[in-house]
Formats: C-alpha cells, sequence, structure tokens
C-alpha cells in the first residue's frame, strides 16, 4: 500500500515528483487536499488536508516524505538512497478491527530511475523495514512518459508493487493472537499489485505550481482474501499548490 494509510503519505511523494525540479538551497513549501476510496472492510472513503515541507541542497534531500540522498544524479541515469516513514495504517474504528495494533514503520531503501529519447523512462525502488514494525520489504517498478500540453506538463505511468508477506501481513494479516470470533486467522503471502497513475503540473507563477494527481491500484488475491479487506482495488488523488524559494 505504497508507505501510508495505506496511501496517503504516498500520494504526497507522487504528488511532488510532478512538480517541477528544484533548484539547489532551495525550500518546497505545499498545501493540498489528497482523497482515496475505502480499503478495509466498513471502513468510509477518506479525505484529507496535506501539508508539505522539504529542503534540498545539493545531492541531499530532507522532508516531511523523508531524507535522501542522491549518489548520482547526472541524465539520464539517478541513484539515490532513501530513508522513509510507513505511515500505520488507519483501520477503521470498527469492533472487526478491535486489538489490532499497528505502528510507524521507518524503512531505509533505494530508488533508481533512467531518461530515455523521446520523453519515456523507467523508475525502481525498494524499501525495507529497519525499525522491526514489520520486518518486510516493498519493490515498485514502473515506465512513464511526460509530455507537454501548452502550460501544463502531463506525466503518465504504469507499474506494479510487490509487497513481500511480512508487509503484506502488516496490512491484511490476523495472526492466531489476533483472530475472535469476528474475524479469523488469515496470513497473506506476498503480494503483487500493479497500478496506474497521472500527474498534471500547472506553472502559476514564477515560483508556484499547482499539481494534480490520480492513480488506481488493483489488489492481488493474497490482499483480497483477507477477512479485514472487500475490495478489489483503490484509486487516489490529490490537488496540491507547491511553493519554492
Amino acid at each position: 500500500m505504497s508507505r501510508s494509510k495505506p496511501t496517503l503519505s504516498a500520494l504526497t511523494l507522487m504528488t511532488l515528483a510532478a512538480a517541477p525540479a528544484m533548484a539547489d538551497g532551495a525550500w518546497t513549501l505545499g498545501l493540498g487536499v489528497g482523497a482515496e476510496s475505502a480499503f478495509y472492510k466498513g471502513g468510509d472513503d477518506d479525505a484529507e488536508i496535506i501539508p508539505y515541507v522539504a529542503y534540498d541542497s545539493g545531492r541531499l534531500h530532507l522532508g516531511l516524505d523523508g531524507i535522501s540522498y542522491a549518489v548520482v544524479k547526472d541524465q539520464p541515469l539517478g541513484f539515490a538512497l532513501t530513508l522513509a516513514p510507513r505511515i500505520d495504517p488507519d483501520m477503521p474504528d470498527t469492533a472487526l478491527f478491535r486489538g489490532l495494533d499497528r505502528d510507524t514503520a521507518i524503512e531505509a531503501g533505494f530508488s533508481a530511475s533512467y531518461d530515455f529519447d523521446g520523453g519515456y523512462y523507467t523508475k525502481a525502488a525498494l524499501m525495507h523495514d529497519i525499525s522491526g514494525e514489520h520486518d518486510g520489504f516493498e519493490a515498485d517498478v514502473s515506465l512513464g512518459t511526460e509530455h507537454q500540453a501548452g502550460p501544463v506538463t502531463l506525466d503518465l505511468s504504469a507499474g506494479a508493487r510487490y509487497r513481500d508477506k511480512d508487509l503484506s501481513n502488516y496490512y491484511v494479516g490476523v495472526s492466531r493472537s489476533e483472530a475472535n470470533s469476528r474475524r479469523a486467522a488469515y496470513s497473506a503471502e506476498g503480494s503483487f499489485s500493479p497500478y496506474v497513475a497521472l500527474s498534471a503540473t500547472l506553472p502559476v507563477g514564477d515560483r508556484t505550481a499547482v499539481v494534480g494527481s490520480l492513480s488506481h491500484e488493483r489488489f492481488s488475491d493474497e490482499l483480497r482474501d483477507s477477512p479485514l479487506v472487500d475490495e478489489k482495488g483503490r484509486t487516489s488523488a490529490a490537488v496540491m499548490l507547491i511553493l519554492q524559494f
């Protein structure tokens, strides 16, 4: 569920990825609204305010989305080391979920990208829990294209996320000690979920831009078969105003 509840914090990352390139020694402030369809059984579609603060200097990035260091940042290849939080799942406050406790995890890993001619690119990332909260990992691979439509920059991508059994169970597993009359024990295997994403960036000044994003992820059987889940997929959207100085 890409770094979030399960995805609103990841949605922030996707939204900011579409923003104009930041100059070295620059602050970025953002404020927007994000929404996503229900994930857990009995849950409601969710919307919330998304704040964002980051500082970039040289190869170093510090922000609410985590810390990263660009080992390689020369076109067409990029490679960065990353340390970031995975926000604990926002489970509904119902009897079905009572007693299921999950805490925010801290993960470390890397991301890599390669830009092809014609505005096409590929990206890959791997993140592994180092806090002991779930002890799992997530791998993400995507292909995309970026094109200009007048003043608007459009970015369309498709990819897939693989979450090992430990991370899958962090979201949808029910251990034997957590099982009761309302929920049966469930142990998920590794899950493979494809997704598509679209973002649009519209500059509204020398230092400001409006960024919108929309994505849909289809759940694998390993996620859908959990007694906690009754959805086939999840749709997320966000709009954010970005200021750089």
